[in-house]
């Protein structure tokens, strides 16, 4: 009963630490993305993101360029 219980323990530390690690990825996967887009006229940009489960590889943007153009990128 008393390994049960250690094992319990050692579980629930994990678990903890774990939903710790995803909290802290979330927030830094979400700061790859933009925090808004550029105005061009004649053009409507518009993002969504929300990962399959609690994270992704995906992220997406808008570059300006030196010449006015705009790079958009989808990784």
């Amino acid at each position: 009963l008393l390994r049960l219980h250690e094992s319990f323990r050692q579980m629930h530390e994990q678990d903890v630490a774990l939903a710790s690690d995803l909290q802290k990825a979330q927030r830094l996967q979400r700061k790859f993305l933009p925090a808004g887009f550029p105005r061009v006229p004649g053009f409507d940009f518009f993002g969504f993101y929300a990962p399959c489960e609690q994270l992704s590889g995906d992220f997406f943007g808008v570059l300006p360029l030196a010449d006015g153009r705009l790079a958009l990128y989808l990784v």
